[in-house]
């Protein structure tokens, strides 16, 4: 998934990564709150 287009879709930029399967740096970069399981 791109953040810059799947944010142009959504109505606020939050996600939870139950996976840790997304790379926190892009995703907060793009503007996004970025919270994951195990992860600070």
């Amino acid at each position: 998934m791109d953040p810059e287009v799947l944010g142009a879709v959504v109505s606020e930029r939050r996600i939870v990564d139950g996976r840790n399967a997304l790379d926190p740096p892009t995703w907060r970069a793009a503007g996004w709150t970025y919270r994951a399981l195990g992860r600070p």
